[in-house]
């Protein structure tokens, strides 16, 4: 069992490094009290913007939305874990302005994302030939932007399920509801010609798995969920529906490839 050593590779001065660092420590710290199986090791490392990271790295650090024109803020703390290695991007520019507790509640759900997703059959899924060959002709080059965009919810609802169960649901919830903030202010500005419909669906369903273990009566998380739902009714409902239809299974993975299917079966029927 490992025992959550954060190593700071670049950025060890920097006020976010440390608050990152040390929100990491501490979760890892509770985690490993808690009998999970923590890495040995996560890297952080600091960067002004995001056009720093190396390019597959971009994909983390916007949304859909932000690629094509949509107004949502980026994150300022990214996970990357796809090579076994759990590292943690800070990106600078982003914090600026940001209250500590949405930075620290980024933080620990990259803390989380490090225990849970590791490896690359975490990112990568396959789903049913049909249903790939429907994606590919109807979304042609934005196809691998709508298996991210799902893939992307369903490790979101992972973490933040973790960070409630491990006592961090409020602070996670803090940031999760600047993000939601966000998506209602470029969903309701966004043309839909633009965008297909299969794309805004699976916008939709990141942002609600992401939302539902902090989503409980009262919270200003549900409040902004209320206001999403009905910018694109039809939409949302099919991720609503793959929401239910994802939370049985039991891997990442399968999770995602149930979720993919459901959103184009809503859709397409």
């Amino acid at each position: 069992m490992g025992h959550g050593r954060v190593r700071v590779l670049r950025g060890r001065g920097c006020r976010e490094c440390i608050v990152v660092a040390e929100t990491i420590e501490e979760f890892l710290c509770t985690a490993a009290r808690s009998g999970l199986d923590v890495p040995d090791e996560v890297v952080v490392e600091a960067f002004e913007t995001h056009s720093l990271l190396e390019p597959r790295l971009e994909a983390e650090a916007r949304s859909i939305g932000a690629a094509y024109g949509g107004v949502r803020p980026e994150s300022c703390v990214l996970y990357a874990g796809w090579t076994g290695l759990p590292q943690v991007y800070v990106v600078l520019s982003a914090c600026r302005g940001l209250d500590e507790k949405c930075i620290r509640g980024e933080a620990a759900r990259a803390a989380a994302h490090s225990i849970l997703h590791r490896g690359i059959d975490c990112y990568v899924y396959t789903i049913n030939y049909y249903y790939e060959s429907t994606l590919r002709i109807i979304l042609g080059p934005l196809y691998p932007a709508f298996l991210y965009l799902v893939g992307a919810g369903v490790r979101g609802y992972e973490a933040n399920s973790l960070a409630v169960r491990l006592g961090y649901g409020d602070l996670v919830a803090v940031d999760e509801v600047r993000a939601l903030a966000g998506a209602v202010a470029a969903l309701a500005a966004l043309k839909p010609a633009r965008r297909p419909r299969l794309l805004i669906a699976a916008e939709l369903f990141k942002y609600l798995a992401e939302s539902r273990p902090l989503a409980r009566p009262g919270s200003p998380v549900l409040d902004m969920l209320g206001r999403l739902a009905p910018l694109y009714p039809a939409e949302y409902n099919a991720a609503l529906r793959a929401l239910a239809a994802m939370e049985p299974a039991s891997s990442t993975a399968e999770r995602a490839r149930l979720a993919a299917e459901k959103i184009i079966e809503e859709l397409l029927a």
